[in-house]
């Protein structure tokens, strides 16, 4: 057990997904999402996309990402007593487009996401079929340095964090999940 979580008490969960290449353990350090989770009071899962990758909107691997994300939740609404009305996606780059899909595509599971430097792009998108058919609210953080590299505003170690962007994506991103639960009809 950790922090304020009890299994009597059922919390908001939040899936990080990773940039290409990568591991949940980069976004986890990146994103500061443990250090947010242990004070607003909510779990965090980090899944790690197969060779370095989720199988996103315009990349990285043919794996069915959707349906392990599918399982995973389950398994975390049901064993962790995870909130099904209030779980979310958030991911950098490969990751944030992957939030965009599981916002699509798992509409029915996800309340809300908040992509950080990723792309509701690619051939899907360019469909117009390709929506949600109920409602996901979804912010996104799109922040590019003068390289045309992009970061994780406001994290403070990684290898994408600028922790002198002017704003925390972490800490609005939770803002913005707290007062987005999914509406069921």
């Amino acid at each position: 057990m950790f922090p304020g979580c009890t299994p009597s008490k059922s919390l908001p969960l939040v899936v990080a997904m990773h940039m290409f290449p990568g591991t949940g353990t980069a976004v986890a350090e990146l994103s500061g999402l443990n250090k947010k989770a242990d004070a607003k009071n909510f779990l965090v899962a980090y899944p790690d996309g197969f060779s370095g990758g989720c199988n996103a909107l315009t990349c990285c691997g043919a794996e069915d990402d959707i349906g392990f994300l599918k399982t995973m939740v389950g398994r975390l609404t049901t064993t962790w007593k995870a909130d099904p009305s209030r779980v979310y996606a958030t991911g950098i780059s490969n990751g944030g487009d992957m939030s965009f899909k599981v916002g699509v595509e798992l509409h029915d599971l996800f309340a809300a996401v908040a992509s950080v430097s990723g792309a509701f792009a690619g051939p899907a998108p360019a469909t117009p079929s390709y929506a949600p058919k109920s409602p996901v609210s979804m912010v996104t953080f799109i922040y590019r340095l003068p390289d045309m590299g992009h970061s994780w505003p406001g994290a403070s170690s990684g290898a994408m964090a600028d922790p002198e962007a002017g704003l925390n994506a972490t800490d609005l991103m939770w803002d913005f999940f707290s007062v987005h639960p999914k509406k069921r009809a």
